[in-house]
């Protein structure tokens, strides 16, 4: 799982929770969420306009208070460049992903992430320091999530990764594409890795079930990964590719579909 998209993820879903009164009355810290776990320090700071100067926030907590001043209802997962895909060997090297604000007056806020190191040698391991550059604009045209679609296109995709893995004997592939399908079906969902992106008041079962399959799928990275993988037979390559490619692009609309779905409980 990529930290930077996770971090992004409890962002929106814990701030939408807030915003939508369902976590209590003061504005969530985030200081001990595990996304947050390796930063040492955050600074959000949305640009001014005309003679205003930037409004600058150096915590979640008042970031969100500030957002919802602003009239922001809900905080959504979005690609930066709409519904352009990056190539799944860029993960974790581009920042691919923006928080998208929107108010009831379809005015809107978008939020792009910088991670920088700050601190290679902190004793606490808190070594990031991790900015977040905001904009005003008008409305952002989002697509429209339908979960319990995501949720089989998903289910095909880890499907077909699966038995990939299982006829080209690797079985330890094929074991983690086997736990996710479990996740796809589990009665209580919880992320393998950062548990705590979703509030617990917020957000019901089809999409905590998106969430935690999607983080248990998600693959991608430098070596050892399942990018990192290679094949001597051309038609085992070009099945790998075409599952691959497939696989990414479900697990990325499932994390779009579960952050942006109903936040029912």
């Amino acid at each position: 799982m990529d930290g930077q998209l996770a971090q992004l993820v409890a962002l929106a879903a814990h701030g939408s929770a807030w915003l939508a009164g369902r976590t209590g009355h003061d504005s969530p810290q985030l200081d001990g969420n595990s996304t947050f776990q390796y930063v040492r320090g955050v600074r959000f700071e949305l640009a001014g306009k005309l003679l205003r100067s930037s409004t600058v926030s150096t915590d979640v907590a008042d970031w969100l208070v500030g957002v919802r001043h602003r009239g922001i209802t809900r905080l959504r997962l979005a690609l930066l460049d709409g519904e352009a895909l990056p190539d799944r060997g860029l993960i974790g090297f581009t920042g691919m992903w923006i928080l998208v604000g929107a108010s009831k007056d379809r005015s809107s806020e978008v939020w792009q992430a910088s991670w920088t190191v700050g601190d290679s040698d902190a004793p606490d391991h808190r070594i990031w320091d991790v900015d977040y550059r905001g904009r005003r604009t008008s409305t952002v045209d989002l697509p429209r999530v339908n979960v319990a679609e995501t949720m089989e296109r998903l289910k095909a995709a880890v499907g077909q990764a699966e038995t990939f893995a299982g006829h080209q004997g690797m079985d330890e592939w094929a074991a983690v594409f086997g736990a996710a399908l479990l996740l796809g079906d589990a009665p209580d969902p919880v992320p393998p890795y950062h548990p705590d992106m979703f509030p617990p008041t917020a957000f019901g079962r089809p999409e905590r079930r998106l969430l935690a399959m999607a983080t248990r799928s998600f693959v991608f990275g430098g070596m050892g990964s399942w990018n990192d993988l290679g094949f001597p037979s051309a038609d085992a390559t070009a099945r790998y590719e075409e599952v691959s490619a497939e696989l990414h692009s479900a697990v990325m609309e499932a994390f779009v579909a579960a952050v942006d779905g109903s936040m029912e409980r």
